[in-house]
């Protein structure tokens, strides 16, 4: 009995311990690629194979929701560094949006475990989860597994910008931004972010197209970006500054793209003058590419590559394997007026394309560019009639609408006046529909959520609303069709496993598990229905404090069952 009360004792002063600080940031491994490893794993004391397996636990663990994460069999030592780096690991997971908070235990100078908090329960979390896919798939669609890896790189990071613009979320009395700004899950969804949620937004994007990357960041900066192994080289991506303030709708540079660490610095002195960040890219393969010309984005359109070349005012035709361009259309006749008798000088077109056309911006408004017909015809002309010298600066095309930004000068600021017109179009009528939340012969042990792009569903025959969940165990077939284009995907749904007791699914009754319980029989937790599943062990119906010894009791083997 004195050794179940010290157990009570230590699990109500748990459930009542304050939360960590939040994590520095690091580098990402979801896709087990681990920066400088043998050098991690020596700092740690174990081999490199064991670190691969560390982290993809911890992958594993936090995609699972679950609460502890016994760490014990490693041996680590519990020194701040090697705390630091384990919960790197965790804080730069692109797809840890949900984690709130890490904590600690130690025993004999050994980490056992870390302890997670969560922002909501794993069905919440799986919500998010398909969001962020579902932005994913969009953004990363017409990209195929035998593109150039740097090619790949240079399509996401140009549309993760047109998608995503820097946050002015911030809280002068908190000092901080809002915490989705932080993180991917605010710049694929909410599409706003800062410079860290910039970077794990790129990092989650490119683990979707097979790219490996990690986080460099500079404390002394106080900022982060990317370093990316494109065909076995390191280069730095950093789209936070790729992606001008004040946001300009569908501006986009290319000053730090796929860059050498000589190349970032001189594009941007100030912004990575420190010592204290990652140089190892030396590679000046893409150092003076043709799209430092560019400042719009690459248009991927039925395999062919397209962009603006502002510098030389003019809408391109790319080869990506010879970096060689072939004019398609002169824009040098045009100019955006700065009075009655002057004109700012550059060209300042955007692009566009929806599946099926190309887009590009002139002063007075968007145009539509057919390649199969070589046709130009006007698209969307915006009333600027009550505004001095107003031209169009920038526009952007997503979901349906385009957002157009007009005004009387290319140096934009918040206070600038400045007019924003909307048009909503219709998505090409031969689009085929981009599906997210399941994959061909996918096999899932929880519900799925499935979203698409355009066209109308069905699943097993009936119909099926756009974001609809699927719990059912069994195989089922998912027909979307978008007048002549259709896509069907044959998925399984495994039968639910439940332990009762296993509160965090890790398959083990602990006492953290009781201590979830208690947290939710004290009101310090909600309770939801899967908790109340594998919680409520007298089956009264609620979460109890009765629920919480039952489990702790089999936790401190007190009793072998529930």
């Amino acid at each position: 009995m004195k050794k179940l009360k010290a157990f009570i004792a230590i699990l109500i002063c748990a459930a009542l311990l304050p939360a960590f600080p939040a994590l520095r940031s690091a580098a990402y491994d979801g896709s087990i690629y681990i920066n400088n490893i043998e050098e991690r794993a020596s700092s740690l004391g174990i081999t490199e194979e064991q670190l691969t397996e560390l982290v993809g636990y911890l992958n594993d663990s936090l995609a699972a929701c679950r609460i502890r994460l016994d760490v014990s069999s490693y041996g680590i030592d519990s020194n701040q560094a090697n705390v630091i780096m384990i919960r790197d690991f965790i804080s730069d997971n692109p797809k840890a949006f949900h984690v709130s908070n890490v904590r600690y235990a130690v025993s004999g100078g050994k980490i056992v475990s870390f302890i997670i908090s969560y922002k909501t329960d794993v069905n919440g979390y799986l919500e998010q989860l398909a969001e962020c896919d579902a932005v994913a798939e969009r953004l990363t669609e017409g990209i195929t597994p035998d593109m150039p890896e740097a090619l790949k790189v240079l399509l996401v990071h140009d549309r993760l910008i047109t998608h995503c613009h820097y946050s002015e979320d911030y809280d002068n009395e908190n000092g901080r931004y809002a915490d989705d700004d932080y993180n991917a899950y605010g710049a694929l969804v909410g599409g706003k972010a800062i410079c860290q949620g910039y970077t794990l937004g790129l990092s989650y994007l490119l683990d979707y197209v097979g790219i490996n990357s990690y986080t460099c960041a500079s404390d002394i900066l106080l900022h982060a970006w990317n370093i990316v192994i494109v065909d076995g080289e390191k280069y730095h991506v950093d789209v936070t500054l790729d992606d001008p303030l004040f946001d300009i709708p569908g501006k986009v540079g290319h000053w730090n793209l796929l860059s050498s660490s000589d190349k970032l610095y001189a594009s941007y002195p100030t912004a990575h003058n420190a010592d204290d960040y990652d140089v190892s890219p030396v590679s000046v393969l893409y150092n003076n590419r043709s799209w430092y010309g560019s400042q719009s984005q690459f248009c991927l359109l039925n395999g062919e590559l397209y962009y603006i070349d502002n510098s030389s005012a003019a809408l391109c035709a790319y080869d990506f394997d010879s970096d060689g361009s072939m004019f398609i259309l002169d824009l040098s006749d045009y100019s955006w007026p700065a009075g009655p008798y002057s004109a700012w000088n550059g060209n300042y077109s955007r692009l566009a394309c929806d599946g099926e056309y190309l887009y590009f911006s002139l002063p007075d408004g968007i145009y539509r560019y057919d390649p199969a017909r070589d046709r130009v015809e006007t698209f969307f002309t915006p009333d600027m009639s009550g505004h001095d010298y107003f031209s169009v600066y920038g526009f952007t095309m997503e979901d349906g609408l385009l957002t157009c930004l007009a005004a009387a000068t290319p140096n934009l600021r918040n206070e600038t006046e400045k007019e924003y017109y909307t048009y909503r179009y219709a998505a090409p009528a031969n689009a085929e529909p981009v599906v997210s939340g399941v994959e061909q012969g996918g096999v899932y042990d929880a519900p799925v959520t499935i979203s698409w792009d355009v066209g109308e569903g069905t699943l097993d025959g009936s119909p099926f609303d756009n974001g609809g969940t699927v719990s059912d165990p069994g195989e089922h077939v998912l027909a979307v069709v978008n007048g002549g284009k259709a896509v069907t995907l044959t998925f399984t749904i495994n039968a639910a496993q439940q332990i009762k007791g296993d509160v965090d699914g890790d398959g083990e009754i602990t006492v953290a598990d009781a201590l979830s319980v208690l947290r939710v029989a004290a009101r310090l937790a909600p309770s939801t229905p899967e908790m109340l599943a594998v919680g409520d062990i007298d089956g009264d119906g609620a979460i109890t404090v009765a629920d919480a010894l039952s489990i702790l009791r089999v936790a401190a083997k007190l009793a072998t069952s529930l």
